[in-house]
This record gives structure tokens, sequence and C-alpha cells, in this order.
């Protein structure tokens, strides 16, 4: 006989966690709230769970993120996350409630209706942070610098002709701060010492980014990735931290539906309508892949720095590099004389590098694989 599973699905917020719990052999229902603490929601399963059920927890992707998940799965729970926009709602339903919602996720998940949501480790969401705190303080950069600048532009401060914001950019404008009276120079340099400052933390940042690509659990795959030309080694970090383990991905085009790059379509009546990419899934991934192909109209030949990427990789790997760059080339150049949009053109391009890309993780999934039960038959 199959044993008796008694699903919950939590309602999670900052002042109770609000549980409901069914189970579809004997139609057996439970409901219970409890604080936000991992030690009083277990007691409350305990004593609400009768012996001999088998348990399977869920709840939506919320601000805990997968911390409850894993501390559970820890104490011996079986827990998935759920992804809230994928949630079935009714079009009619106009009441929400804690109790409500929980009771509605676990008909759902009791049913298998509920698509759940991959559950890194802490390393991988460690650099998924980190990664994340790159963007947005360089995002701040940018705009301090944007302040700076209006800023003199309000004061008659000549701002220096190039638009780029280098050494020689910088210097030629802090140098004119000192003909400024004190009162308007302390204000540019109240801007000029921001700007110094999120650029300490940048590179912090950055450097402890490098340091994780080097660390065992990430090095083989990472210099796999940057033997890619337009991947480097932020892009390789995007990809190792959202992605995770290649192996759920039992097709490129499971990827590429994963990064949002697929073609949406809309067909009816016998007329067949192609529409965007879907954008559904993970925007960072999107982003990271279209901005690597910036460089696909060069020729497909590998540059000094390239190359240096490329030295001790395997060959196969190498191979599968080449291969990459003689298709964006032509993929790139063919769409081009088609007369299509450059954005368009690289959107295209990224999709069918995903496929490269998912090659390159497979084999050095399988190069781990190796090397791990080669270390094991020698511990023997």
């Amino acid at each position: 006989m199959s044993q008796k599973v008694m699903h919950i699905a939590l309602d999670v917020d900052d002042k109770n966690f609000t549980g409901h719990g069914m189970c579809v052999e004997t139609g057996e229902v439970i409901a219970f709230k409890c604080r936000p603490v991992l030690k009083k929601l277990i007691e409350k399963i305990k004593k609400q769970v009768p012996p001999g059920y088998g348990i399977k927890i869920c709840y939506e992707t919320t601000y805990l993120g997968f911390s409850l998940a894993r501390d559970l799965i820890r104490a011996g729970y079986h827990c998935d996350v759920i992804a809230s926009s994928l949630i079935p709602t009714l079009a009619g339903d106009r009441i929400k409630t804690d109790r409500l919602d929980a009771e509605k996720m676990a008909l759902y998940y009791s049913n298998d209706m509920l698509v759940k949501v991959n559950i890194p480790d802490e390393d991988d969401e460690v650099v998924r942070q980190l990664i994340r705190l790159r963007k947005s303080i360089k995002r701040q950069i940018t705009e301090m610098k944007n302040r700076l600048v209006s800023q003199g532009k309000i004061f008659g401060v000549e701002i220096p002709k190039t638009t780029h914001w280098n050494q020689t950019y910088s210097e030629k404008l802090y140098a004119q701060f000192n003909t400024l009276e004190v009162n308007l120079r302390d204000l540019l340099l109240f801007y000029r010492d921001l700007i110094d400052a999120q650029c300490l933390h940048l590179s912090r940042v950055e450097s402890r980014i490098t340091d994780y690509a080097q660390s065992s659990k990430y090095k083989i795959a990472h210099d796999s990735l940057i033997c890619l030309r337009g991947v480097k080694s932020l892009t390789a970090m995007t990809l190792l931290a959202e992605i995770g383990d290649i192996n759920r991905f039992a097709h490129p085009k499971k990827l590429v539906s994963y990064m949002g790059l697929d073609i949406a379509e809309y067909s009816s009546g016998g007329k067949e309508r192609k529409l965007g990419i879907t954008k559904a899934g993970s925007s960072h991934l999107r982003t990271c892949i279209v901005e690597s192909q910036q460089i696909l109209a060069r020729r497909p030949s590998a540059s000094r720095c390239v190359k240096k990427r490329r030295e001790g990789a395997s060959p196969d790997i190498i191979k599968i590099a080449i291969k990459c760059d003689d298709r964006m080339y032509k993929r790139s150049k063919h769409l081009m004389a088609k007369g299509k949009h450059s954005n368009k053109i690289k959107v295209a391009c990224a999709r069918e590098m995903v496929g490269f890309i998912w090659e390159v993780m497979k084999y050095t999934t399988r190069g781990n694989q190796i090397l791990s039960t080669m270390g094991d038959m020698v511990r023997r």
C-alpha cells in the first residue's frame, strides 16, 4: 500500500506562518498558525500531522528566499518552493487572506498543479547576490557621476568633451574644482567622495567574485565557459550561479525557455503568428547572454585575450568554442543581409549560443563526475 502523504502549504510573512494541510488518500485536513520561527513551525507540524503520514511542505517564493526550504530539508522534511507568478488564479476571486491562500495552495500542491523552483545551495545564492550587488553599485556610481556633471553645468564648470569617464576625464574635471569658491567646491567634492567610496566597494565585490571563480567548486566550469568568445569571468559566474545544476535541463531548448529567449506564438483559426521573445524566466541570465553578443559582427578569429583564456583548456572545449564562433558569425551576417535590426540579431544569436553554453556545462559536469569517481577509487 502507498504511504499516506500530508501536503502542507505555508503562507509566510513577518508576523505568522499560516499553514494548511491536505491528504488526498484520506481526505483529512489540518490548519494551523504559528510564529515565524523554524522551531515553532516544526512543533506545530509534529502536533497536527497524525502518526504514519508522509509530509511534503511548500511555500511560494517570498522575502525568505530559500533559507526556510534549506532549513526544513536539513531537519528531514521534503520542501518545495513554488513559483508565485505561476499559481493558478480564478478571474472572479476578489477575497484574499493568508488562510485562503494557504488552503488554495495546499489543494493545488496535493494535485501536482504547481510549478516548483530550483533550490540553490548557499554558495550559488551568495555568488548570485554578489553579482546583483555589483550591478546595483554600478547603477549608483553612474547616477552619482551624472549628478556631479549636472551640478558642474549649473555652476559654470567646463565639462570635458569626451563622453567616457576615464582617468583623463576625471583629472580635467576635478582640476577645475580648485578655482571655485569654497562652498561650491565642497559641494562638488562631496559627490566626488561618494563616487570614490562606491568605486572602492565595487572593487571589493569584484575581488570577492573572482575568489569564488577560482574556488574548487567553480574553477573547472568557469575556465571552460570563458573559452567562448564574448564570455568573460563575470558572465561565466552569472551563468553558473543562476543556472545551477545543468543536468536539470534535458535539452538546450529547456534552458532557452528558462532564460525567456524562446519565441512567443499566438496562432488560431489556421493563422500562425510569431511574436517576440517571451521574457519569462531569469532576466539576469537573459541580459548577460544578450550583452555577450556585442562582438558578434567581428570575424571569428581569437584575439590575444581569448587565446590566453583558452590556454590549458580541454581540446574538446576549444573545439566547441571555435564552432560557436563560426556559427555566431554566419548567423549574424545572414540576418544582417536580410535587413534585421541589430538588437534582434543579438537576441537571435544569444538564443543559439545557449546551446553551446549547455554543451560546455554538460561536458564539465561529466568531467567533474569522472574526477570524483577516480578520487573515490584512489581513497579506497
